[in-house]
């Protein structure tokens, strides 16, 4: 899913992206970060996504965001992570995809974050 509004694909474009290559080994990559971008944008709802793609789901970047600044580490935003988590369980990998700014610590503390969903 696109980050900004200039990118592809949009859902219409996935839908048929999906639809025209049905069988293939191709699915949706979930970005978090972007679908939320795309919610606040008023785009697309970023459960969306989930709701008509879920099936088609082959992996996932897992970031947080606070505005429209993504590729924080997770609990450094305003993402509802016990939500995200749930959309994506069972689809493997999982990507944090963490901007170089942050120290191994921060990311250390954004896997715990993650880790914490899943006691």
């Amino acid at each position: 899913n696109r980050d900004w509004p200039r990118e592809i694909p949009s859902m219409a474009e996935m839908n048929d992206l999906l639809h025209t290559f049905e069988g293939a080994a191709i699915g949706l990559w979930y970005d978090v970060g972007h679908a939320a971008k795309q919610d606040l944008f008023g785009l697309a709802p970023a459960q969306e996504w989930i709701d008509r793609f879920g099936s088609r789901l082959v992996g996932a970047h897992i970031h947080d965001l606070k505005g429209v600044k993504d590729h924080l580490p997770p609990g450094k935003g305003d993402l509802d992570f016990s939500k995200i988590l749930q959309q994506v369980s069972g689809t493997e990998p999982w990507i944090l995809e963490i901007e170089p700014e942050f120290t191994v610590e921060e990311v250390r503390e954004g896997i715990q974050c993650l880790l914490s969903y899943k006691e």
